[in-house]
């Protein structure tokens, strides 16, 4: 079953992290007479009917800090991450800088809390996490 991870983090704070568990979903195709035949499932981790858990690993949560950091300008990211199944080690497959990746409060976020039964904001602390990554880097840049 495919595993992937989404770390988030503001100003390099983790305030959310996802673990995604997919293959849930089989693919279906129609026969000549038009029944639903099972012909695999998804390799993607996040694909439709995906389960969604919080992820609280803390190589996971240190590797959103140390990518960050690359990306020092950026508030919000979304790091999108795997797994390697020998070894353990976890690689970052790509970085979202995009607003859009603020699961909070957009349309996408509110599908995944209701799909994951999650409540974003507890996991980390969020909104708290938020404020005081605010008021550090306010108090670094007031210098």
């Amino acid at each position: 079953m495919p595993v992937s991870y989404r770390a988030k983090t503001f100003f390099g704070t983790p305030i959310l992290a996802l673990r995604y568990d997919g293959g849930c979903e089989p693919w279906y195709k129609l026969d000549a007479q038009g029944r639903r035949k099972i012909t695999g499932s998804s390799v993607v981790a996040t694909g439709q009917g995906c389960r969604i858990t919080f992820a609280n690993d803390t190589d996971l949560l240190d590797l959103g800090r140390r990518t960050h950091v690359a990306f020092a300008d950026l508030p919000v990211l979304g790091i999108d991450m795997v797994r390697d199944i020998g070894d353990g080690r976890l690689w970052v497959l790509e970085v979202n800088p995009e607003g859009d990746t603020w699961n909070f409060g957009y349309r996408g976020g509110h599908r995944l809390k209701k799909a994951g039964g999650l409540d974003f904001y507890q996991q980390f602390d969020a909104l708290d996490r938020c404020a005081e990554a605010l008021t550090e880097l306010c108090r670094r840049e007031a210098v």
